[in-house]
């Protein structure tokens, strides 16, 4: 009979039918000998079923969530959490961009960024977008060029939170936030510039996987708010982790949303006055949609610590995921048209194609054996992957391809080799 099911990783959309994967109801070699490999790949109905799990977080306290442009830029993907009832959380102008370009209006909009400038900040004003000053330096400059106009300020809330020390941000000695002990003098220079702060915004850091770090964060801008009786809203940012091993928890949402709620009900309390809570999450709700389709171009055999060890080159590395090579994450590699018993399984590396030795995008995986062709995809491609991607080693970035109920089209086009000396100058 014909094996057919969900890969037993708990959550993901892949499925096999006789050792063959198909992803979104298409098959991944289709893809393949459709697109080409490399290939970014992104399943429509995992970006809905994590949008889903955001179900309790519409209608107060909460004042609006915000899907961060900057995990996954496409205007696809934005139209689609659009359609959801996201707002967006814009940190360049690119960002802003790219948000109206996939249909959203100024009000959608709020802007957390870092270094903005005069110029910047009256183009935000103009097209209606929210702003969230991130230092001193940015409020003098506010308090000039848009003198009446309401702001938030990004705060340092002293939190230590993220997955990597690149990627922890909650902490004043870094480049993100105004420090407390500056607050008091931000406000009476908006104010004599009759602007009111009504939003205070924090940054905690990157893959998040408990509540804790954004709760604590909240009791310490609630304590801000006490006194500072023109504050609205609360944000939290973003930084909810996605899910990269097959043995991670699901982030407890269903625990923020009853601690969130329950702290803005004793701040009513307290003070008379009602709060709202913002959030912005990015990588949970697009990192698991997200796969890179490769190909095996190479594979060797050695010995390591007297056990055979195999490693595969593939045609996707470093330069189009470059998660494990920055920070060591876990990418998850399924293979396709091999499905073999764990026993028939071995230590496998998996390296891309630069001419880099850190190039790597999985170690000692236990994988059937692979041959030259054999079609992998890696996990987890949907946040921070393409947006981070590069042309290192004069290698062109690939097309993106968006797959929903069966069909599957280009969302984004492959660059070709003359993206390489576009803008050059040729001069002697």
């Amino acid at each position: 009979m014909p094996s057919t099911g969900a890969v037993s990783d708990g959550y993901h959309r892949i499925e096999v039918t006789n050792g063959c994967l198909r992803l979104g109801g298409v098959a991944l070699r289709e893809l393949a000998e459709t697109y080409g490999t490399p290939l970014y790949v992104i399943d429509a109905a995992t970006i809905q079923d994590q949008a889903e799990q955001f179900r309790d977080f519409w209608g107060p306290p909460f004042r609006r969530l915000l899907y961060s442009i900057k995990a996954n830029p496409n205007i696809q993907v934005i139209r689609r959490v659009l359609d959801f009832g996201f707002g967006l959380d814009a940190c360049s102008p690119g960002d802003v961009e790219l948000a109206v370009r996939a249909g959203a209006s100024g009000n959608k909009i709020s802007y957390t960024g870092v270094g903005l400038q005069p110029n910047e900040m009256r183009d935000l004003v103009h097209h209606g977008v929210w702003v969230n000053l991130d230092s001193s330096e940015e409020v003098e400059a506010w308090a000039d060029v848009c003198p009446g106009c309401p702001v938030g300020l990004r705060v340092v809330p002293e939190v230590t939170a993220g997955f990597h020390p690149h990627c922890t941000s909650g902490t004043w000695g870094g480049k993100f936030g105004i420090p407390s002990e500056s607050i008091p003098s931000a406000v009476d220079l908006l104010r004599s510039h009759r602007c009111r702060i009504t939003t205070l915004h924090a940054h905690l850091g990157s893959s998040i996987s408990d509540e804790s770090p954004y709760i604590e964060a909240l009791d310490r801008m609630i304590h801000l708010a006490v006194g500072m009786p023109d504050i609205q809203t609360l944000n939290l940012g973003g930084g909810i982790a996605a899910r990269f091993h097959p043995d991670d928890s699901a982030f407890p949402l269903d625990q923020l949303r009853r601690s969130i709620v329950g702290r803005v009900r004793r701040y009513r309390q307290l003070t008379g006055r009602g709060i709202s809570v913002e959030l912005e999450p990015g990588e949970f709700l697009v990192s698991e949609a997200g796969y890179l389709l490769t190909r095996v171009l190479v594979t060797k055999h050695h010995v390591r610590a007297q056990r055979e060890v195999s490693l595969a080159v593939v045609d996707g590395g470093m330069n189009l995921f470059p998660a494990h090579s920055l920070y060591g994450s876990y990418l998850h590699v399924y293979v396709d048209g091999k499905e073999v018993p764990l026993s028939s399984r071995s230590p496998t590396d998996i390296y891309g194609n630069t001419n880099q030795s850190g190039d790597r995008l999985a170690q000692a995986r236990m994988l059937p054996l692979l041959e030259r062709g054999d079609i992998l995809i890696v996990r987890n491609a949907g946040a921070y992957a393409y947006c981070r991607s590069t042309q290192f080693n004069e290698r062109p970035r690939p097309g993106e391809v968006w797959v929903e109920h069966g069909q599957h089209r280009l969302i984004r086009e492959p660059e070709g080799l003359d993206i390489l000396y576009r803008g050059q100058v040729y001069g002697r």
